[in-house]
């Protein structure tokens, strides 16, 4: 199950000299619960790139997204990367369980935070304005119908 998710964060820093591991602000791993030493998923958004390494504390407010080690071939400086904690619950923790979701600002500073992600909508391949055409039309269409109803009665 999904524990925490640190959504867009930017890599800071690779270190291939570096012990292993991903440093994370200490702010963002306290804001998302995210424990040191914790195993965490790396999905690198720039390149496409996934990876499993651990969480290492960073100074708080630094801002810094190192990814060390080997994992440094996988990340490069300015690539924005989805970083995950995944935990096993029992069925009645799962009941009032709710995931801690931090959005990140390009800078790294906390955008907002939500404990649930939004439902996916279909797009059809649609560009906005054709969608908005498709919207426009289905408003105009059920708006007549409705006059059309309603006029037979007046």
């Amino acid at each position: 199950m999904l524990k925490a998710k640190l959504h867009r964060a930017v890599v800071t820093h690779a270190e291939v000299d570096y012990e292993g591991s991903c440093a994370i602000d200490g702010n963002l791993l306290d804001l998302s619960g995210i424990l040191e030493y914790e195993q965490i998923q790396i999905y690198n958004v720039t390149n496409g790139e996934r990876f499993t390494t651990y969480a290492i504390r960073a100074e708080a407010g630094s801002r810094i997204i190192s990814v060390n080690g080997a994992a440094a071939h996988k990340a490069q400086p300015g690539d924005k990367v989805i970083i995950c904690a995944y935990a096993n619950y029992t069925a009645a923790e799962l009941i009032n369980f709710k995931p801690r979701l931090i959005y990140c600002n390009p800078d790294n500073t906390v955008s907002h935070s939500a404990n649930a992600i939004p439902v996916q909508v279909a797009w059809l391949g649609l560009t906005h304005l054709s969608l908005f055409i498709c919207i426009s039309n289905v408003f105009n269409d059920f708006y007549a119908q409705k006059t059309r109803y309603f006029r037979q009665y007046l």
